[in-house]
């Protein structure tokens, strides 16, 4: 299967990308332009705006937001404004994800869970004085938060691996 590369496409991308960043369109105006796609420089475009980092309160700081994210994604903006001329930049604003990573999270999730369920356990035995129920019941409930956003973390990161290998493979057929 070819990847059909349009530069008149990517240029409108570009445009839009850099109004998204603005603050001029939203996310589901990007996605809804371009989200069955399957040129690779707009794919990564999309998966940026996806994996934006947060500023700020409870966020990161600015200077590391404008190095490891705003650096990689002027330099794809700049990329898709060269229209079928552009390729892939060096950087990548999405985190990498390798099998060392699925395997951390997998084992992250089944410890996490495990402890969540030796605190339920635990309570469910009313083993112990009343105040260390309380604290099973926190460890519970905390160590359950804990598994299920390692679920969730683990399935963002299969499916960044999946359409990075989709467009690899894409990509190589193309040239």
């Amino acid at each position: 299967m070819a990847v059909v590369i349009d530069g008149d496409t990517r240029k409108y991308a570009a445009i839009l990308g850099r109004r998204y960043f603005d603050g001029t369109v939203t996310a589901e105006a990007m996605f809804e332009h371009f989200g069955a796609s399957d040129d690779p420089l707009i794919r990564e475009l999309l998966l940026a705006i996806v994996h934006e980092p947060r500023r700020g309160f409870f966020g990161v700081r600015e200077s590391r937001w404008r190095r490891s994210f705003w650096t990689p994604v002027s330099q794809l903006l700049g990329e898709l404004e060269k229209g079928d001329r552009g390729h892939s930049p060096a950087l990548s604003a999405v985190p990498r994800v390798t099998v060392w990573t699925l395997i951390g999270l997998a084992l992250f999730i089944i410890w996490a869970g495990a402890a969540a369920a030796e605190h339920a356990l635990t309570l469910w035995r009313r083993q112990g004085p009343p105040w260390e129920w309380i604290v099973h019941a926190f460890g519970t409930v905390i160590m359950s938060f804990a598994a299920a956003m390692g679920v969730v973390l683990l399935r963002d990161r299969l499916i960044v691996r999946r359409i990075r290998r989709n467009t690899r493979s894409g990509s190589d057929n193309a040239g």
